[in-house]
């Protein structure tokens, strides 16, 4: 009569640390989901951030590559040389 009380206390056992497992499997999927979630979003994010970097280089090297061709303009303008040929030209 005893061994059969302590067979049904460790079965109410068994019972409950399987429900106990149950649960904890549920929270670590939940969990690795999560994870999975916001790894992708991550990615999302870096892709983004990555082409936004590009756009915004290849706009200085055209920035850049104008304000040159605007400095060689204006050292020709600046020029003696081209100075004495636009007053030869206006005579």
């Amino acid at each position: 009569m005893e061994q059969r009380k302590e067979i049904e206390e460790l079965v109410a056992q068994v019972d409950e640390l399987e429900n106990v497992r149950k649960k904890q499997a549920h929270k670590i999927k939940h969990l690795k989901d999560e994870v999975e979630l916001t790894s992708q979003q991550t990615q999302e994010k870096r892709l983004v951030s990555d082409n936004a970097v590009q756009a915004l280089s290849s706009e200085l090297r055209t920035s850049k590559n104008a304000l040159n061709a605007i400095q060689n303009r204006e050292k020709q303008v600046l020029s003696p040389s081209h100075y004495h040929v636009s007053v030869i030209n206006s005579q």
